[in-house]
């Protein structure tokens, strides 16, 4: 539960990082920042929950699960982008480049995380 805790505490940490570098260094804000940095944040803390207790209770399946994520977030991050772009055409370019940059973000803090927790 230690693991997760920190886990948590890091992306809250980048999302408040994000907050602050957006509000910095941008005068115009993603139409959809918020939602998709809620997105982003609830399905990284999610999957990892899962991930994690994968390796506690099947440690056999933590590898075909962590690949069945990795298809299921491709799918739904698609899905969810499509939606994103459909509601605003004109702001498509910078909600899929802030979405990029949030997912690359999330996604290291992710595999830090996995990485620590598979090779203790």
């Amino acid at each position: 539960m230690k693991l997760l805790a920190s886990f948590l505490l890091t992306l809250v940490l980048i999302s408040s990082g994000i907050i602050l570098a957006y509000n910095q260094f941008t005068a115009v804000w993603p139409s959809h920042f918020y939602h998709i940095l809620f997105f982003l944040f609830i399905s990284t803390a999610g999957l990892f929950y899962y991930l994690q207790r994968t390796k506690e209770k099947r440690p056999e399946f933590f590898v075909q699960f962590y690949l069945l994520t990795m298809a299921i977030k491709l799918i739904a991050y698609a899905g969810f982008m499509i939606f994103v772009i459909s509601r605003n055409r004109d702001g498509a370019t910078a909600n899929v480049v802030f979405f990029m940059i949030g997912y690359l973000l999330f996604t290291v803090a992710e595999v830090a995380f996995l990485y620590r927790r598979v090779n203790q």
